[in-house]
């Protein structure tokens, strides 16, 4: 290799250093606030949690349409 070629692949590692070290970084604010948010400690639990959210907001929506479907039979809208 030539002596431009390995500084060239130098400056590169370097390069992925500090995006490690940026990601490694984002990662951490992000646990953080999912378990400030969430009480979530791990991205697995972060999911378990978001599908259970999800099923919850399905069920009032449901419950929304059919108290809304009542309204307007007991009130002939």
């Amino acid at each position: 290799m030539t002596e431009k070629k390995l500084l060239k692949l130098k400056e590169q590692i370097t390069e992925s250093k500090t995006k490690l070290s940026e990601l490694t970084g984002s990662k951490v604010i992000l646990l953080k606030t999912l378990k400030k948010k969430f009480g979530c400690n791990t991205l697995k639990q972060a999911d378990v949690r978001q599908k259970k959210m999800k099923k919850e907001v399905l069920s009032l929506e449901t419950k929304k349409e059919q108290g809304i479907k009542k309204l307007e039979k007991d009130y002939d809208f």
